[in-house]
């Protein structure tokens, strides 16, 4: 899953509102990325925040559609 560091990586700056107002997250790699998983971007954002850095946590997400 190579477009998965970035998204994260993305995902965390929006959520620390550390994100460049002409970079936006859900952009269409990310959501090419997310649908081909079979995640909405919301869902990905709110899986980042419970996960708190854990990228073992987001990658079974992104696996399995199972929070943990």
């Amino acid at each position: 899953m190579p477009w998965l560091p970035r998204i994260i990586a993305k995902a965390e700056a929006k959520l620390r509102g550390e994100m460049d107002p002409d970079i936006m997250f859900g952009c269409g790699g990310d959501r090419a990325f997310l649908s081909e998983v079979g995640i909405h971007p919301a869902d990905f954002l709110r899986m980042i925040w419970a996960a708190k850095g854990d990228q073992d946590r987001v990658v079974k997400f992104v696996k399995t559609g199972e929070y943990s």
